[in-house]
């Protein structure tokens, strides 16, 4: 009888012991929140593949705050006095919904850095 009970209080502690037990699933999303491109080149950036920036961003939830940057650096030696595009860095912040309003703001900046090389070049 003694055994009997000790075996029943064995089995009933186990039992509810796994029951008490609670799985918890923890879930840890990542999201890009950075972009940043560095050339020497003026006309790799003003060609870039916009559509490589859309796949890096199309994970991210609509209100994550993501950040893009181009750094251009002119290693080129001209005379001071001719107009040309120097160094410059672009940084453009935002949420991820408004990615395509970003990447629209790029791309007419760098129209504009386009037109000022073809009209330095001719």
């Amino acid at each position: 009888m003694k055994i009997k009970n000790l075996l029943l209080v064995f089995f009933s502690f186990l039992t509810f012991a796994t029951f008490a037990q609670e799985k918890k699933r923890v879930i840890t999303e990542k999201a890009v929140t950075e972009f940043e491109i560095k050339s020497n080149n003026l006309e790799e950036l003003i060609h870039y593949d916009w559509n490589k920036v859309r796949k890096m961003f199309q994970g991210n939830d609509l209100d994550q705050n993501i950040s893009l940057s181009f750094i251009y650096v002119n290693e080129e030696e001209r005379d001071a006095s001719e107009v040309r595009v120097d160094n410059f860095e672009l940084k453009l912040k935002g949420k991820t919904s408004e990615l395509e309003k970003i990447i629209n703001n790029l791309k007419s900046t760098f129209d504009e850095f386009s037109k000022i090389e073809t009209n330095n070049k001719e």
